[in-house]
C-alpha cells in the first residue's frame, strides 16, 4: 500500500516535473544562440496570453463567489 501510494503520487510528480523541466535544462546548458530569437518571442507571448487568461478566470470567479445569490 505505501509502495504504491509512493509510485502514484511522489514518483508520478517527480517524472513529470522532470519532463517538463526538460526543454528548459538544455536551453539553459546551451551556448548558442546567445540572444533572443523567434520562438523565444513566441513562447513569451504563449505564456503571457495564458497568464492573461487565468488572470481574468480567477477574477471572474472571485467576482461570482462574491455574490450572494450564488452560494450553494
Amino acid at each position: 500500500m505505501v509502495v504504491q501510494s509512493y509510485l502514484q503520487v511522489f514518483l508520478l510528480q517527480g517524472i513529470l516535473m522532470w519532463i517538463i523541466s526538460a526543454p528548459l535544462l538544455s536551453a539553459q546548458r546551451s551556448l548558442k544562440p546567445s540572444h533572443l530569437i523567434l520562438f523565444d518571442i513566441l513562447g513569451s507571448a504563449v505564456w503571457l496570453i495564458g497568464f492573461f487568461f487565468e488572470s481574468v478566470g480567477d477574477f471572474q470567479l472571485v467576482r461570482f463567489k462574491a455574490n450572494p445569490m450564488n452560494k450553494g
